[in-house]
């Protein structure tokens, strides 16, 4: 049906079509643009593209992409554009942050599962990870793996071909600076 979907949107360029769906591959592979609704409300809307790479909000990051979230602190004043360094749980995460911030600043990191890789050593980038458990979602392994300095749980897709890690394992979960969104802290309810 997607397929079918694509076609009739290219045969009718000049009709407006609203397609209503929870399927975020779907959404993603039709829209042009996608709402994102939030307990009846508009939470966000956007580009497809823009929306998945630059969320605007920690619920956005979430929904679509599945990432976690890491409560964090911007160290210093960002320039818009800029890489900039933040503290989680005592931990150093360099993040591209697509507004200017203010230092101290108290914001959210956004990380999707496939952004992150482990590995048996520290680097740049990095956190210390031991590994829960893990279930085989065909072409991928999701990771549930506990940040040793704060006790969050994070997910991560490692590749089936991949040796699976074992549970209790220590690994180090590194993520590009590129790949970590920094998205508006919601306030604590």
């Amino acid at each position: 049906m997607l397929i079918e979907l694509q076609q009739l949107r290219r045969d009718l360029p000049d009709i407006a079509i609203v397609h209503v769906t929870h399927d975020q591959a779907e959404a993603l592979a039709l829209a042009d643009r996608i709402a994102i609704m939030r307990n009846a409300r508009l939470e966000a809307i956007d580009r497809a593209d823009c929306l998945f790479h630059r969320p605007p909000s920690e619920f956005a990051a979430t929904f679509l992409g599945g990432a976690d979230i890491l409560p964090a602190r911007a160290l210093t004043a960002v320039e818009a554009g800029a890489v900039g360094t933040y503290e989680h749980g005592g931990l150093h995460l360099r993040a591209l942050s697509h507004d200017a911030l203010g230092g101290d600043k108290h914001v959210a990191l956004a990380v999707r599962p496939w952004a992150w890789r482990l590995l048996p050593h520290a680097g740049d980038n990095a956190v210390q990870v031991q590994v829960h458990d893990s279930q085989w979602r065909g072409a991928v392994r999701h990771v549930r793996a506990r940040v040793l300095a704060t006790d969050q749980f994070i997910g991560v897709d490692v590749p089936v071909l991949d040796a699976p890690p074992t549970p209790g394992e220590q690994l180090w979960a590194h993520v590009a600076a590129e790949h970590v969104h920094v998205v508006p802290a919601e306030k604590s309810a």
